[in-house]
């Protein structure tokens, strides 16, 4: 029979987590938070996450598991030691940035369980320009790629290639470069009509980055199809064709043109807009 409250199960002993430091931003590799491992064969770079024993006076078997949000590993963190060394993505170890809450949950071997305390730790590694949103646009009945950065840049030509995947994945060079906004741009050059085509770039470098070695990534887009709407592959249906408001609102009306509508007051304005349509010229219901 039990005599003292000793003698019951009793849940694991407070511990605390030692590493990642609470508070911490890291914003270097080089950053005594990340460590080399060798996993197998290989030496990688990964997150050192430590803490101090979760072990009561019965000297009970305790198991660790990692909790890490938002968006911690798919796979538990679950460990008997006392660490763990998670691997980074070290092609694009930016794509790690952000603020991450952790903390340790123990659990015995009777299911008692044991929270540690919650350290939040910021990563904000440099990263380098990367396209965010890319498309084939018209221009002038012209086809031209369409590329967003995730922050300005500078323009060079020789950053560019096209990757024609209906071609058997051809490559070409642009032939010019037009600035669209500090962080996007137009390229023209070989985008044939119908074809699936990529826009492959490297050493594209930020705007902002004065360093003599600017950090760059190598990377390609997703393919996009080089559709030319109402050409000779692609006839308008004209039984589906509203107006082109390439010049004018056509048969669209202004506001008050309606004389018996409730609630248009003779003050409301009309405005048509200046800019040239990018894509398919004639909307259609």
């Amino acid at each position: 029979m039990p005599r003292y409250m000793d003698d019951f199960n009793q849940p694991p002993a407070p511990f605390s987590v030692l590493n990642p430091v609470d508070g911490d931003t890291i914003t270097s590799l080089d950053d005594p938070a990340f460590v080399d491992q060798t996993i197998g064969t290989e030496t990688v770079k990964t997150l050192l996450v430590n803490w101090t024993e979760a072990v009561d006076e019965a000297d009970d078997t305790v198991t660790y598991e990692v909790m890490i949000s938002p968006e911690g590993p798919e796979e538990p963190l679950v460990t008997r030691d006392t660490a763990l060394y998670i691997p980074i993505p070290e092609e694009k170890p930016w794509d790690m940035n952000g603020t991450y809450e952790l903390y340790v949950v123990a659990t015995d071997l009777l299911g008692e369980v044991r929270n540690s305390d919650t350290v939040t730790v910021t990563i904000d590694l440099k990263a380098p320009p990367e396209v965010k949103f890319a498309d084939i646009v018209l221009v002038d009945g012209t086809p031209k790629f369409y590329a967003e950065f995730s922050m300005p840049i500078l323009r060079d030509l020789s950053n560019y290639e096209f990757l024609d995947y209906s071609a058997g994945g051809a490559t070409s060079d642009p032939t010019a470069i037009d600035s669209v906004a500090p962080n996007a741009i137009l390229l023209s050059g070989d985008l044939s009509e119908d074809h699936w085509v990529a826009l492959a770039y490297s050493g594209v470098a930020g705007a902002e980055d004065t360093a003599s070695t600017p950090l760059t990534t190598v990377d390609t887009t997703w393919g996009i199809n080089v559709l030319i709407p109402y050409s000779g592959t692609h006839p308008v249906d004209e039984a589906k064709t509203i107006e082109s408001f390439e010049s004018d609102v056509g048969l669209f009306k202004a506001l008050t043109f309606s004389g018996s509508t409730v609630g248009i007051t003779d003050a409301s304005s009309f405005a048509v807009s200046d800019e040239a349509a990018y894509e398919d010229p004639n909307p259609v219901r």
